[in-house]
């Protein structure tokens, strides 16, 4: 999944930062930041590779986070 250097990281970024426009959420900041600390090591000479188990991991928490604030948005909009 993670075969091109940076491509899952890059696109996990621009997901957390729709994620951030919309929920404010400091969750979405701190795996930006992760996410972007992991890409310095990993640019074209990589010296660390996230493979398939870091790329899906990556994926199961961004779909968590936006399942979380969906089902938050969802709750109040109904309540308020």
């Amino acid at each position: 999944m993670d075969g091109v250097d940076g491509f899952a990281s890059l696109e996990a970024i621009i997901i957390c930062s729709v994620v951030f426009v919309f929920t404010w959420s400091m969750a979405a900041i701190l795996l930006i930041a992760c996410i972007t600390g992991f890409l310095y090591w990993n640019w074209p000479r990589a010296k660390i590779f996230m493979g398939d188990v870091g790329s899906t991991q990556i994926g199961f928490i961004l779909v968590v986070l936006v399942y979380i604030f969906t089902i938050n948005s969802n709750f109040q909009s109904l309540t308020g």
